[in-house]
């Protein structure tokens, strides 16, 4: 069965870059070199902080966030911190997918889109067209 996706498409999808949404997409850029638009709840994403780099354990980055975006501020509750953490984490997901996409010769970009809002979706159909 020929691949009804090129280089040159653009694929909007939904679910986010993590999981099998993300490896679902990873998959059809290798086949397609499409261009993906991955439609997510998560935060855009952004470049990881310095303080956070090689940090693999939950606790390691944990304590990182703990100590560099709490520092000047009072002590956060736990549900604060974990609520920074899992943006942290999320935003590594989202990262690697797009690159992965990337290397698999794709492009690709993530939006941060609530996809029961048909305005933000349509103006993100309106941007990839």
């Amino acid at each position: 069965m020929s691949m009804p996706l090129k280089q040159g498409d653009a694929v909007v999808v939904s679910g986010g870059a993590r999981g099998v949404t993300g490896e679902t997409a990873i998959a059809l850029a290798k086949a397609s070199k499409a261009h993906f638009v991955l439609l997510g709840r998560s935060g855009n994403p952004f470049e990881e902080p310095v303080w956070a780099e090689g940090l693999v354990e939950e606790a390691q980055l944990k304590r990182a966030v703990l100590q560099n975006e709490f520092a000047k501020a009072k002590k956060p509750s736990p549900s604060e911190l974990e609520a920074a953490y899992r943006r942290h984490a999320a935003n590594r997901q989202i990262n690697s997918t797009l690159d992965r996409i990337r290397k698999a010769g794709g492009t690709a970009e993530y939006r941060s889109v609530n996809v029961c809002d048909g305005d933000q979706v349509w103006q993100v159909l309106r941007d990839v067209r």
